[in-house]
C-alpha cells in the first residue's frame, strides 16, 4: 500500500469519526437555538427531544444578575435595552437588596426564550442563593459574581421534540409595548379567536346548505376580518389565520392553540441544519481559584464545535454601569462614582470603545477566564444563517447602534481543541482583564466588619437553630445586614403533605408566593417532633387596617433571611469589576470611539 493510499485512508477514517461524533452530538442535543417561529423575533429555542410535564429542561439552572437601582444612579431619560430582557426582582426574591428598583437579568431561558402566552410551555423558578464558599473576610473574589444561581426551568406541559419553547413574560410586558409590537395576543386571546372562527364556520355551513355556496360568506370574512381596520389593533383579529388553508386547518383542529403549536414546531433535520445546540454546558464549582461557579461540558465536544451562541445586548456608553454615593434613597451625582454594576463583569468590551456587549445564552455567563494556556474556547462572530446576527451593523457607528432597540448582534463560542465531558469550559478574557485581576488581588483588603460578617446564606442553611422571637431579637438582634421574611406560599395548606413526606424542599423550589417582612411570636413542637412557628407578617399593599396578618403553626421552611439594601457582597467598595475583553482582530474599527491619545 502506497503512502498516498495510507494518507487517503487516514483522512477517510478521520472524516468518518468526525461524522459519527457530530451525529452523536446532534442526537444528544436537548435544546436547540434557531430562528424563532415568531416573525422578527430573532433566535428562538426548540426542544431537541420530548420532555414530560415537570421535567427539568437541562442540567442546572440559570445565573441571575441583579441590576441595582440603575435609573436612580443614571436617571431615566435614556433607553436601556436590558429593560426588555430583565425580570421582576420581587418575584425572584431579589428586591430587598436595593433601595429603589432592582431588575433581574436572567441570561439563560429568561432572556433567550421567546414568549407566546397561550403557547407557554416552560416554567422558571426562583433562583438559589449561594456565595460558592467565598467569604468577604478572606476572599478577593467575593462580590465578583452573582450569588443568585440555579434558576431552574421545567416543562409546564408535555413538550414534543421540535416544539419551540416559550416562557411567560406576563401580559403586561406585551401591553406596555403594544405601540412598538402591535396587538400581540395575550393569555386567552387564541381561545377567544377560536370560538369566533368556529361560530362563523357554523354560520357558513348553514349558509352553504341554504344557497349551495359559501363564496359570499368567504368574501365577507376576507373583507371584514382579514382586511378589517381592526386587524391592526385587535389582538383577537390579529390571532386569526390569514389564508384559507390555515383557516380550514384550525376549523379541523377546533383550536388555534394546536394550530399555532404545529406552526412553531421544527423538524430535527431543519434544526440540525439551521440551529446550534444549546445544552453543551452545565453548572459546577469552578476549578479556578476565587471564581465561584463555572461551566462544564455535558458531553465530549470535538475541536471546532460551536459550544454556544451568544446573542448580544448592546450598551453604547459603559459609564451607565457607574454607581454613586447614596444619601438615603437619593444619589449624589456630583461626587465621583464609587462602584459599578455587577453586570459589567458579565459584559464584553474593548479598551478603545465606550461600547459594551452583554451576552445571553444557556449558562454561558458561567464560563470563566482560562488565560492563554487553559482556555479551550474562543469568540467569533456568528454565522447569520444560524443566528440573529446582522453583520452590516459591524460597519455602523456606536451612535447608530444606540438608536437600535433590539438585539441584532451575535457571537459564538467555538472549541479550540477536543473537550472531554465534565471538563471545565474556559475562555480568554484578555491580557487587560488578567492584569486588572492580578492588581486587584494584590491590593485587596477586607471591608470593615468583614471578620464578624454573617451572610443570609449562613442563616438560611442553619435549619436546626430556633428562630428568634421579636422579644429575643430586642435583646440579641440578628446581624444588621439581614432581615427575616415570610414566604406566602405557606399560606396554602398543601405544604402539610410535603412536611409528612419530607419533601418541603421541593415544595419551596416551586414557590410562587411573595416574601413579606415578619416577626416571630412563638414556636411549638407538634406530636411528630416538628417545630412550628406563629408569626405576624406585614403586607403594605393591603388596606391600612389589614396590613398586619398572623400566620399560625408553619414550619421553619416558611421563613427566609434576605440581604438588606446595599449590604450584599457584590455591593461592597472593594469588589472586582472589569469587562471581558473582545480580541482586537474581531473588534470593528468603526466602534473605536475612545482612542487613547
Amino acid at each position: 500500500m502506497t503512502s498516498a493510499m495510507v494518507k487517503t485512508l487516514y483522512l477517510f477514517f478521520h472524516l468518518v469519526i468526525q461524522l459519527v461524533h457530530t451525529k452523536s452530538l446532534e442526537q444528544k442535543c436537548g435544546i436547540w437555538f434557531a430562528e424563532s417561529s415568531i416573525p422578527n423575533s430573532g433566535l428562538g429555542m426548540y426542544a431537541g427531544r420530548d420532555f414530560e410535564k415537570g421535567e427539568q429542561m437541562m442540567e442546572g439552572g440559570d445565573v441571575v444578575i441583579p441590576i441595582i437601582d440603575i435609573h436612580l444612579h443614571q436617571g431615566s431619560r435614556w433607553y436601556f435595552l436590558w429593560d426588555s430582557y430583565t425580570w421582576n426582582a420581587e418575584a425572584l426574591w431579589m428586591d430587598s437588596i436595593g433601595s429603589d428598583v432592582v431588575d433581574a437579568a436572567s441570561p439563560g431561558f429568561g432572556s433567550a426564550a421567546n414568549s407566546f402566552r397561550d403557547l407557554f410551555n416552560v416554567e422558571e423558578w426562583i433562583p438559589d442563593y449561594s456565595l460558592a464558599g467565598l467569604h468577604r473576610k478572606k476572599d478577593a473574589g467575593a462580590g465578583a459574581f452573582s450569588p443568585y444561581h440555579n434558576r431552574v426551568s421545567s416543562a409546564k406541559i408535555d413538550i414534543l421534540e421540535g416544539e419551540e419553547l416559550f416562557v411567560s413574560y406576563g401580559d403586561n410586558w406585551f401591553l406596555e409595548r403594544s405601540e412598538d409590537l402591535g396587538p400581540i395576543p395575550i393569555r386567552g386571546d387564541l381561545p377567544k379567536a377560536t370560538r369566533k372562527l368556529l361560530k362563523w364556520h357554523r354560520l357558513r355551513k348553514q349558509f352553504n346548505n341554504t344557497l349551495g355556496s359559501d363564496n359570499m360568506l368567504k368574501d365577507l370574512w376576507e373583507t371584514f376580518v382579514w382586511n378589517s381596520p381592526f386587524a391592526d389593533v385587535s389582538r383577537e383579529f390579529f390571532s386569526l389565520p390569514k389564508n384559507w388553508e390555515e383557516t380550514e386547518e384550525v376549523i379541523k383542529l377546533k383550536s388555534l392553540i394546536k394550530h399555532r403549536r404545529r406552526q412553531s414546531t421544527r423538524k430535527t433535520e431543519w434544526l440540525r441544519e439551521h440551529g446550534i445546540c444549546g445544552d453543551n454546558i452545565k453548572e459546577g464549582i469552578s476549578t479556578i481559584n476565587q471564581a465561584g461557579r463555572g461551566a462544564f461540558a455535558t458531553r465530549d465536544l470535538s475541536k471546532g464545535t460551536i459550544i454556544a451562541p451568544l446573542p448580544l445586548i448592546h450598551l453604547s456608553n459603559r459609564t451607565r454601569m457607574d454607581m454613586y454615593k447614596r444619601n438615603g434613597s437619593a444619589v449624589i451625582k456630583e461626587s465621583p462614582p464609587v462602584g459599578k454594576q455587577l453586570l459589567l463583569n458579565y459584559c464584553m468590551g474593548h479598551r478603545d470603545s465606550t461600547l459594551l456587549l452583554c451576552p445571553y445564552g444557556l449558562l454561558t455567563a458561567l464560563i470563566n477566564h482560562g488565560g492563554k494556556e487553559r482556555s479551550n474556547v474562543k469568540l467569533r462572530w456568528s454565522d447569520p444563517s444560524r443566528s440573529n446576527h446582522q453583520p452590516e451593523w459591524l460597519n455602523k457607528t456606536i451612535k447608530e447602534l444606540r438608536q437600535k432597540k433590539s438585539a441584532i448582534l451575535t457571537m459564538e463560542l467555538v472549541a479550540l481543541r477536543d473537550i472531554s465531558e465534565g471538563e471545565e469550559v474556559l475562555m480568554d478574557y484578555g491580557d487587560e482583564w488578567e492584569a486588572a485581576w492580578t492588581e486587584h488581588t494584590k491590593a485587596w483588603k477586607p471591608v470593615s466588619g468583614a471578620e464578624t460578617y454573617v451572610s443570609s446564606e449562613e442563616l438560611n442553611t442553619d435549619m436546626d437553630s430556633l428562630l428568634k422571637t421579636e422579644f429575643e431579637e430586642m435583646e440579641s438582634p440578628y446581624p444588621s445586614n439581614v432581615k427575616i421574611m415570610f414566604d406566602q406560599t405557606f399560606l396554602k395548606n398543601s405544604w402539610k403533605n410535603h412536611l409528612k413526606e419530607g419533601t418541603l424542599s421541593e415544595y419551596k423550589k416551586e414557590a410562587e408566593g411573595d416574601l413579606l417582612p415578619c416577626d416571630i411570636l412563638r414556636w411549638k413542637e407538634d406530636e411528630d417532633g416538628n417545630l412550628l412557628y406563629t408569626a405576624v407578617y406585614f403586607d403594605e399593599e393591603k388596606e391600612k387596617d389589614e396590613q398586619y396578618e398572623k400566620v399560625v403553626d408553619v414550619p421553619r421552611e416558611a421563613f427566609i433571611f434576605v440581604d438588606k439594601p446595599y449590604t450584599s457582597d457584590f455591593l461592597q467598595d472593594n469588589v472586582f469589576r472589569h469587562d471581558i475583553r473582545i480580541p482586537d482582530e474581531i473588534f470593528p474599527d468603526t466602534w473605536k470611539n475612545f482612542l487613547k491619545k
